[in-house]
């Protein structure tokens, strides 16, 4: 999934404008589709555009820098602010034993 892109914010703020909000690009579909396929806990990114189009999805993503502070011992909700996703990153993040 390395090579992958989001597809735009601008097809996610088209698809909210279109009152369509749920209705995935195509890539968007293919993305979803693989990182439920190979069962993935979390995404992360370096784009804020493609984390906040992922989070949207329902994908639990974190950006490249809040994984960083997280490997750095940033306090989770505090620091790095997870609560701030739409999607909820507690589950992977209990996995691994963030939380």
């Amino acid at each position: 999934m390395e090579q992958y892109c989001c597809g735009g914010v601008k097809n996610l703020f088209d698809r909210h404008q279109r009152g369509r909000p749920l209705e995935l690009s195509r890539l968007n579909r293919l993305v979803h589709q693989d990182f439920m396929q190979h069962r993935l806990d979390m995404m992360v990114v370096d784009c804020p555009g493609c984390e906040l189009v992922y989070d949207h999805m329902g994908v639990p993503v974190l950006h490249i820098t809040e994984l960083l502070a997280l490997a750095m011992g940033a306090d989770p909700r505090e620091t790095v602010y997870i609560q701030g996703h739409m999607t909820s990153l507690s589950p992977p993040l209990r996995r691994i034993g963030l939380l």
